[in-house]
């Protein structure tokens, strides 16, 4: 014990005596700790998506990969009765459900009053009780047992209850949806997080909506989930339900197509539900008809090395300075070699020094991130915040990290320094006493080579951007208006508003 403190008060006595030195390396390393962290943290985020839910390892989504005629069909979507079929026919199933948009678009909006207050809300989606069967959701308000149960019922966010009802219960008030639908609230739930690949608002009742394409094969215009039984196997799941799917997709295509199935399929038509897992959307899904854009897997990996390349660039910075003023720290290592001390006693010593600084490093590049990270957010479009950071799991990774980057730091000079020769030291050979400097003249030339790559990515991004931006579109977009839900003005009523402009 009185080892280690006396290391702990040497190294706090020469960071103390070197105070340029000192804060040449803590703002080096805590400007690339912060970077690193602060993409690691936007390569988290993609990383989480979906993974909140409760059997996000078994839970499915159907989609939809099919040629017919001339047209190929790569979509996130499928349709109405697919999923009644896969609760009937395949045993893999535990439960199934779907949902829609009240257009049948990807995604629908309305606007919601209640008495004096009126929004526009977007989210909004048709669904049956059998949605909370596999999705397990918060309940903030109301039995889930009751949910979506009965005609003109509606499920919404605790978001939504707060807007329209303040901190009043919500439960059994009606919401008026564009004037003329009413919904009685039967439940309140907590909002899926950010890291999803939907979400919704408010959630209706299928009950009472007489909705046709429910029940045609052809019509791809609901989002299937599906939860497999514990130890199913996906590939298993699929082949049984494929051979549904051709019962009863086959014979409709004959219909519309008029012509025999077979013959079709021999000029290279198929049609084939594949499960997609839900955790596997938000990265790898390259879909149409997906409810907010996807993300790019090759991006994240890209994050994450440019994370490393930084935190390598500041480790490096560190060595190259420790290993440049080695001629300080000489005579007390030829002294200390003198009286007995060991070269890896010697080592444990410098990097100790590196650790301690590393540790101060984290904390001013903390109070980087603080400042930073609004301007990151406004970049990434994210939501992040040092409140991540403080679980005890992330707390101990931090800790774990910090210490593995001033060993990466110091491991190097550590050993440079513990190698002098005593003897050519104290005679003021210092050069006799030191071994060869060539891996230190690779550093800095790896040092260099990944800034200068850095810097020419990030002119090469700027300059496309830019291009994108300035880029002639063949019209004046500042004098173009787009009107939603045109619709709702009645048949051919949309054609006499554009008149009126």
């Amino acid at each position: 014990m009185s080892i280690l403190r006396n290391y702990f008060t040497i190294a706090f006595r020469n960071l103390l005596r070197q105070k340029t030195y000192t804060a040449i390396n803590i703002a080096g390393l805590a400007i690339g700790m912060s970077c690193c962290l602060m993409i690691l943290m936007i390569v988290w985020d993609e990383l989480s998506y979906d993974r909140f839910h409760e059997n996000a390892d078994r839970l499915y989504r159907i989609t939809l990969d099919a040629h017919v005629q001339d047209r190929e069909f790569i979509t996130a979507r499928s349709s109405g009765p697919v999923a009644a079929s896969l609760c009937e026919t395949v045993p893999e199933v535990e439960a199934a459900t779907h949902l829609r948009s009240r257009s049948g678009t990807p995604t629908s909006d309305c606007t919601v009053r209640y008495g004096e207050k009126a929004f526009y809300e977007y989210l909004l989606y048709f669904a049956d009780h059998s949605f909370f069967k596999v999705f397990k959701c918060e309940v903030l308000e109301g039995e889930v047992s009751t949910f979506l149960t009965q005609p003109n019922t509606v499920v919404i966010t605790d978001a939504i209850a707060r807007r329209y009802f303040g901190d009043e219960p919500a439960l059994g008030k009606t919401l008026e949806m564009d004037g003329r639908s009413q919904f009685m609230v039967c439940g309140v739930v907590k909002e899926f997080p950010r890291q999803s690949h939907w979400r919704f608002t408010l959630l209706a009742s299928l009950l009472g909506h007489n909705i046709p394409e429910e029940k045609n094969w052809l019509n791809n215009s609901w989002y299937t989930y599906v939860l497999l039984k514990k130890e199913a196997s996906r590939e298993q799941a699929e082949s049984t339900f494929q051979a549904v799917v051709e019962k009863n997709v086959q014979p409709a295509v004959e219909e519309v197509l008029g012509g025999d199935w077979k013959e079709m399929e021999s000029m290279g038509m198929y049609y084939r539900y594949r499960l997609q897992l839900i955790t596997d959307i938000h990265l790898h899904s390259q879909l149409d008809e997906e409810v907010f854009p996807p993300g790019n897997a090759a991006t994240v990996y890209a994050l994450i090395m440019i994370a490393g390349f930084i935190l390598l660039i500041a480790c490096i910075n560190f060595m190259n300075l420790s290993t440049a003023r080695s001629a300080h720290r000489a005579k007390e290592v030829g002294v200390r070699k003198v009286l007995g001390s060991q070269a890896l006693q010697l080592i444990f010593l410098f990097v100790g020094e590196a650790v301690m600084l590393t540790v101060l490093a984290m904390m001013v590049g903390l109070g980087i991130m603080e400042l930073a990270l609004p301007l990151v957010n406004g970049l990434s479009g994210k939501s992040l915040s040092l409140s991540t950071l403080a679980s005890p799991q992330i707390i101990l990774g931090l800790l774990v990290f910090t210490i593995l980057v001033g060993i990466l730091a110091g491991g190097y000079p550590a050993f440079v320094l513990s190698s002098f020769q005593p003897a050519n030291v104290l005679k003021g050979k210092l050069r006799s006493g030191v071994r060869s400097g060539r891996l230190r003249s690779a550093l800095v030339v790896i040092q260099f080579a990944i800034a200068i790559a850095l810097i020419v990515g990030t002119m090469v991004v700027y300059r496309q951007l830019q291009f994108v931006q300035s880029r002639d579109l063949g019209f004046n977009k500042e004098q173009i208006l787009v009107v939603d839900n045109t619709w709702l003005l009645g048949r051919g009523k949309a054609q006499i508003l554009r008149k009126l402009y």
